[in-house]
């Protein structure tokens, strides 16, 4: 432990709420002796500003002490946490419930005294502010007196969700919110003052709040207004900063087999032409082959895309949208129901189906929780009248795609729903969109175009020699980069195609 004051720690349990804060500033990060040197300003913002504080710095490795020695109940638990961030969040929690006092992030900056805004009548109150996007109470900051009743509660809420699922579920989209953050810190404030308000109806009833010996601030209050949150993963770089993304990003590597299998089947195999990106400037980019969209009957969107339908019909396709048409259109289209489950319910009556007698089609869709099952129940002959299929698949690398009701599609199905589009297409296309950023160090959103074998004989496709700029989606942020999964051109063609794919 780094102690940036001579003053002793206080040592023990609280047996009960204590009516006053200690004032002591308590910080923990993975390895005090390799913080960037971003720290040294955030750390010299809240001593200069509080004078008569004193911070103390935790290694993850010494956050163990807490829990071995004061919280042994939970200590199996706190065990059992498989990343760093989920140890400091529960740590974070555990010894403001023993000690008290004021816990700030390492990459938080304390803009204002705290004094100025934390009054002595309120120090004996859990202070709270909502993250402002989001339907949780921020954690980077809290106040609070020693054994305030969210903190027991926060933890054993913890403790219950890690023993019911046999330890935590890295799968999950959400698995460090949902276990041991901002999620669970929320649950156990609503289930302490026994409300599922949101934030700002919580704040509005004060009085509610403050008889729980809580007081909510206002939204981003410890965002912007005294403190600042500095989102070191995005901003402080690898200088000694780890995001808990990366963290699971090399655990995704350690059990790679199912999904080395998987994007394995997204290899692109053949090159297309005449290749067109189609939707907003910013977003919703969808690429598709001209010469194909140009001889099909009509094109298929599922789902509602008003730039994306205007720039296909202005190409002179008919577009039909399924949310866009009136209700009881669907007679004749039994084939195509049963097989998609009514996805495609509003579809006029020369719509889609497996009946022979009917064009063909290009279709754009995207696919996300049960659209995977879908797919996987469709019959080969429906699809066989798609020809060309753009398809924004969601979550395709994490193992927590859920559809409606919460069951889980496994790595087979998803592998199985690509083996089967290929049966009858050629993959020509794939870039990521980087509007819906990283999961497991993957895209998370990935576009690929699929083409009928029967419309298009494709030729192998080769490495282009360069990667022109990105051009398909959102431009860079930090948030969100833009990833080259692959740059193909035709066999044989001298200069890239610029639309051909791209990330």
């Amino acid at each position: 432990m780094i102690s940036l004051s001579d003053t002793p720690s206080p040592a023990g349990p609280a047996a009960s709420l204590t009516a006053t804060l200690e004032k002591v500033i308590w910080q923990v990060c993975k390895s005090p002796d390799h913080l960037p040197e971003e720290y040294g300003e955030c750390r010299r913002t809240w001593l200069d500003h509080n004078p008569g504080w004193r911070l103390e710095l935790v290694s993850n490795s010494e956050s163990r002490s807490l829990f071995a020695e004061l919280l042994p109940e939970y200590l199996d638990v706190f065990d059992s946490l498989p990343l760093g961030v989920m140890q400091a969040d529960m740590w974070r929690y555990g010894v403001l419930l023993v000690h008290g006092g004021f816990y700030a992030d390492v990459d938080t900056y304390c803009l204002t005294p705290i004094g100025t805004w934390l009054p002595p009548e309120d120090e004996g109150m859990l202070h709270l502010s909502g993250e402002g996007g989001t339907p949780w109470f921020c954690q980077w900051v809290i106040p609070s007196p020693a054994g305030h009743p969210v903190l027991r509660v926060v933890l054993d809420l913890i403790a219950e969700r890690v023993r019911a699922d046999g330890g935590v579920d890295l799968e999950r989209d959400d698995c460090v919110h949902y276990y041991t953050g901002p999620e669970v810190w929320s649950e156990a404030v609503r289930r302490t003052l026994g409300t599922d308000l949101s934030i700002e109806e919580i704040r509005e009833n004060q009085h509610l709040a403050r008889s729980a010996g809580v007081i909510v601030h206002p939204t981003r209050f410890f965002a912007h207004q005294v403190v600042r949150h500095g989102y070191a993963s995005f901003t402080w770089g690898r200088r000694g900063y780890v995001s808990w993304r990366d963290d699971i990003r090399s655990r995704f590597l350690e059990h790679s087999e199912p999904r080395a299998a998987l994007l394995k089947t997204l290899f692109i195999p053949r090159a297309c032409p005449w290749l067109k990106r189609y939707g907003a400037e910013n977003d919703a980019a969808f690429v598709l082959s001209e010469e194909i969209l140009g001889k099909s009957a009509y094109l298929l969107a599922l789902g509602k895309d008003t730039e994306f339908n205007r720039q296909v019909a202005s190409a002179g396709t008919r577009v039909i949208s399924t949310q866009d048409l009136p209700a009881g259109t669907a007679e004749g289209l039994e084939p195509w129901v049963e097989a998609c489950g009514r996805l495609v319910r509003d579809m006029p009556e020369d719509g889609a189906t497996a009946r022979p007698d009917l064009p063909d089609f290009s279709m754009k869709m995207d696919v996300e929780g049960r659209e995977y099952g879908l797919l996987d129940d469709c019959p080969p002959e429906v699809l066989g009248r798609c020809a060309q299929l753009a398809i924004e698949f969601h979550h395709l690398p994490n193992c927590g795609v859920l559809d409606g009701v919460g069951s889980r599609y496994s790595w087979e199905t998803r592998e199985a729903v690509v083996r089967k589009l290929l049966e009858t297409h050629h993959l020509v296309h794939l870039h990521a969109n980087n509007y819906g950023g990283l999961i497991h160090g993957f895209p998370e959103v990935v576009e690929c175009l699929f083409v009928n074998k029967k419309w298009f004989s494709a030729e192998p496709a080769v490495w282009a020699t360069a990667s022109p700029r990105a051009e398909l989606d959102r431009p860079n942020r930090r948030h969100h980069p833009e990833l080259v999964l692959a740059w193909w051109m035709d066999q044989g063609c001298g200069t890239p195609r610029r639309s051909i794919s791209a990330a």
